[in-house]
């Protein structure tokens, strides 16, 4: 339903727009309005209520959580059957999929329940499910890393972002706290995906450039752990604590922040780090000289 201009109690009925499935939610973006439905969605333009198109927009995705829609300015984000959609002016995609099969975003994002906000042109998440809380964020400038999860001390209820200043502030339990608004960086975890290599092959040193340390880092080869490490540093040499494995002893490593890895051959690597500090490269190498144009 649209109003007249600057009369928003005056619904004109010749100014309905009738669509093929029931809307589930709406949003305006800067070049129209995107309307989710539960089969594909529409994107409405035009100068003038009386003169609004209606477009079937070529994603057979339905929106399956009202509460997940969110503005994002040029485009709209919500929960779709498969992942998280985007739908804009000449614009439609999941823009998760490759990264999140469709079982993992019913399950493990709680796609049919989250409640979703902007939050410095980012589009955070939280859910409940029992005892249990959580969340992510997905920001589009980052290709690569675009997806990060997050934990939660109790239920976000609701939230709100204040157009003026950008910040969001969200009611976490029975209280209302600004999001990212603390002076304390909490633990961050970062995990890759399963490197998938054309034929075994084995890794010698793991490289990990942070901002300040101690880092905790984890390798997996054919999903067995064969390293956990603590890297810390003191003045300008690194010092490495080692869990994982026995055979490795633990003390000071160097200059720069590569740790050596265990005699292992496998097609499947990943690598996990940990930390309340920034990290800024994360790299696998069969030898040192291939790290020499890393900083």
């Amino acid at each position: 339903c649209l109003s007249e201009p600057y009369l928003p109690h005056a619904w004109p009925v010749e100014y309905r727009k009738t669509l093929e499935y029931d809307i589930v939610g709406i949003a305006p973006t800067s070049t129209g309005v995107v309307c989710m439905t539960k089969g594909t969605p529409y994107f409405v333009t035009g100068v003038d209520p009386s003169s609004m198109a209606a477009a079937k927009v070529p994603l057979l995705q339905p929106c399956i959580n009202a509460v997940s829609i969110v503005d994002m300015g040029e485009y709209a984000l919500y929960a779709g059957a498969d992942g998280l959609c985007k739908v804009g002016g000449g614009d439609a995609e999941v823009v998760t999929q490759g990264v999140i099969s469709p079982a993992q975003w019913l399950n493990s994002f709680k796609a049919a329940t989250y409640k979703a906000y902007k939050h410095e042109d980012t589009y955070v998440a939280f859910w409940t499910n029992g005892a249990e809380y959580g969340g992510f964020v997905f920001d589009p400038r980052s290709a690569e890393s675009a997806i990060s999860t997050l934990t939660c001390s109790a239920e976000v209820r609701g939230g709100w972002t204040n157009p003026v200043d950008g910040k969001t502030y969200v009611i976490v339990g029975n209280k209302i706290q600004q999001f990212r608004g603390g002076a304390t960086y909490r633990t961050a975890q970062w995990r890759s995906k399963k490197i998938v290599l054309p034929r075994p092959a084995g890794f010698s040193w793991l490289f990990v450039d942070a901002e300040d340390y101690p880092i905790t880092a984890k390798v997996w080869c054919d999903e067995v752990l064969i390293a956990h490490y603590v890297l810390s540093l003191s003045g300008t040499t690194y010092t490495l604590t080692v869990t994982v494995p026995g055979s490795i002893s633990a003390g000071a490593v160097g200059s720069r922040p590569l740790m050596r890895l265990p005699v292992a051959v496998g097609k499947v690597w990943e690598v996990e780090v940990s930390g309340t500090n920034v990290v800024n490269t994360v790299a696998l190498a069969q030898s040192v000289e291939e790290l020499a144009g890393i900083s």
